[in-house]
């Protein structure tokens, strides 16, 4: 009995540490894009805080609709509908938070994220 909870235990640890990378990855990338789109845009550095923000929630939103894809809990039909609802709005606060519409973002992410991508 002790041995299936330590097993048990070490792989709860396992996966806690694998999600604090995973979060902490989401971090850096956010980070780089809101240093990033201060620069290109040319805000003032009281706007990277709230690039940061609204882009680390776009980044999570965006993994959790591929995890529920891969996982089959959405069908590929439901695909759109699921974007408009749950990812479309963290676009719209990214481009809220820069003071931009989308073709001038798109422009942009083309840029940055192949660069934000490399982070490990």
């Amino acid at each position: 009995m002790k041995n299936v909870l330590l097993i048990l235990a070490m792989i709860l640890s396992n996966v806690l540490w694998a999600s604090d990378v995973q979060t902490s990855l989401q971090e850096k990338k956010a980070e780089y894009y809101a240093a990033e789109a201060v620069k290109h845009f040319k805000l003032k550095d009281s706007k990277k805080k709230a690039i940061y923000e609204a882009k680390l929630a776009l980044i999570q939103a965006q993994k959790e609709m591929a995890d529920k894809n891969k996982s089959v809990e959405l069908k590929n039909s439901e695909m759109d509908q699921y974007r408009r609802q749950n990812v479309y709005p963290y676009t719209k606060k990214v481009m809220d938070a820069i003071g931009v519409q989308w073709e001038k973002l798109e422009i942009f992410n083309d840029k940055v994220h192949p660069e934000m991508n490399k982070i490990k």
